[in-house]
């Protein structure tokens, strides 16, 4: 603990007091207090913790009930009542009315508020532990096929269709652990048989892949519109067209590659779930009547493009209108954390700063700066 506290005073002194050079001539010390560092290191670290916390709920566990959840539909049958002997005209026959159920999932808080009233308060980071160890797993196969692979131009698309296919079982066990209903499995028993691994080798490789590919589509969209030529001769409304229309190209890519590839993966996924596994939302197993459960004789698992045909367009909108609230959530609080930030780092160190520019000016280091 002593070594610890000395590293961390010395960090701290490294940070508060810095020297540097301007125009060949050594700058004043610039010293911040030591406490308005600490304090500045500990809120970064709180908002970055809190931000990262709330997108694994929001991405990592709403979004994925969001991709199975099945509203359940049933029928009222009222029988007809005849007020008057005389309206014996009226047609007899009971009236059938079909209800169908608002999804749990069309709602972030009443999503939430679901998994802590069925699985408790810790449920919105349900799945951490297999999230972070497929992580690890992904990195270190990625690593090994990449030092065996030769390079060649994007050769970065197989690896990751690669990866994303040796550690599927992995992913599916992730799947499992969030939209399944508390149990006391352990993490290793989460992962799906290894008869069934077959199925999620497509769907998994497809899904790594693709997200690695949009990304070299943006690069080489950035490529051909020739931002940096705009930015030696600004041309502000060319510069506006092109910006929107990488935008453009981008929510293109998401909405109709990235997504369907994801939401293909995780009800491939969700069809593998065994069937003494409740989940947590409404489900339908057969998909819509395409897959016949393995209780029933049936393979039990969707095949790949059943898997995103039975997602109809009302759940896709569903979908949608989610991330884009997930989108503007997390904008907004990153944007309000920066802030805060800065007011928080000129209110400690704006003396000090004010303090080092009067004094480098008194030594008249900025006569020649430009």
């Amino acid at each position: 603990m002593g070594l610890l506290a000395h590293a961390a005073r010395r960090g701290l002194t490294h940070v508060a007091k810095r020297s540097m050079t301007i125009n060949g001539q050594d700058a004043p010390e610039f010293e911040a207090p030591k406490w308005g560092v600490a304090v500045i290191v500990l809120s970064t670290f709180a908002l970055t913790l809190f931000i990262s916390a709330l997108e694994y709920t929001l991405k990592n566990v709403v979004a994925p009930l969001a991709m199975i959840d099945s509203p359940s539909t049933h029928i009222t049958i009222t029988p007809p009542t005849v007020s008057d002997a005389k309206e014996e005209h009226l047609e007899e026959g009971s009236l059938v009315t079909v209800h169908k159920a608002k999804p749990i999932t069309a709602s972030i808080r009443k999503t939430i508020h679901h998994l802590h009233a069925t699985a408790g308060w810790f449920s919105r980071f349900r799945g951490l532990l297999q999230f972070v160890l497929y992580g690890i797993a992904f990195f270190f196969v990625a690593n090994i096929i990449e030092a065996i692979v030769p390079r060649f131009p994007c050769s970065e698309i197989l690896i990751s269709a690669a990866t994303g296919a040796l550690v599927a079982p992995l992913h599916a066990a992730w799947t499992h652990k969030v939209i399944s209903m508390p149990s006391d499995k352990k993490t290793m028993e989460f992962i799906p048989a290894r008869s069934s691994w077959r199925a999620l080798l497509l769907p998994a490789a497809i899904k790594n892949s693709v997200t690695l590919l949009s990304v070299y589509v943006l690069l080489f969209c950035i490529f051909v519109m020739n931002f940096q030529g705009i930015a030696e001769h600004p041309n502000w409304s060319l510069l506006a067209l092109r910006i929107v229309g990488l935008i453009a190209v981008g929510l293109f890519l998401s909405m109709f590659i990235i997504l369907p590839a994801t939401v293909t993966l995780i009800r491939v996924e969700a069809s593998l779930l065994p069937e003494e596994d409740d989940t947590i939302v409404p489900f339908d197993r057969t998909f819509g009547g395409k897959v016949v459960p393995r209780v029933l004789g049936g393979t039990g698992a969707v095949s790949f493009l059943d898997a995103w045909r039975s997602f109809n367009w009302e759940a896709r909108r569903r979908l949608i209108k989610l991330y884009i609230k997930i989108t503007a959530i997390m904008s907004v609080l990153v944007f309000l954390s920066v802030h805060l930030i800065a007011i928080e780092a000129y209110a400690i160190m704006g003396p000090a700063v004010k303090k080092w520019f009067q004094e480098a000016n008194d030594r008249g280091l900025f006569d020649n700066s430009y």
